[in-house]
C-alpha cells in the first residue's frame, strides 16, 4: 500500500465528531447515522441537502466540502 492511500484510509476512519463544526450539523450526522468521515463523504451534496436541518450553510460547515472544493 503506497503511502498516500495508507493516510487516506486512516482519514477515512476519523470520527466525524473530532471535527470542529457546529452542533447542528453534528445533530444532522447522528440522525443520518453519519459517524466518520468515510461515512460522510459518501454521500453526495444532494443527498447531504435532503437531510432536515441541513442547509447550505451546513453543507460549508461540513468537513467533506473541503474535499469536493479541492
Amino acid at each position: 500500500m503506497k503511502v498516500k492511500e495508507y493516510l487516506l484510509n486512516q482519514n477515512l476512519i476519523k470520527i466525524v465528531y473530532d471535527f470542529k463544526i457546529k452542533e447542528q450539523v453534528l445533530n444532522c450526522f447522528r440522525n443520518e447515522g453519519i459517524e466518520s468521515f468515510g461515512d460522510l463523504v459518501q454521500k453526495t451534496e444532494r443527498e447531504l441537502l435532503r437531510i432536515p436541518n441541513f442547509g447550505k450553510k451546513s453543507l460549508i460547515e461540513a468537513p467533506c466540502h473541503y474535499i469536493w472544493v479541492w
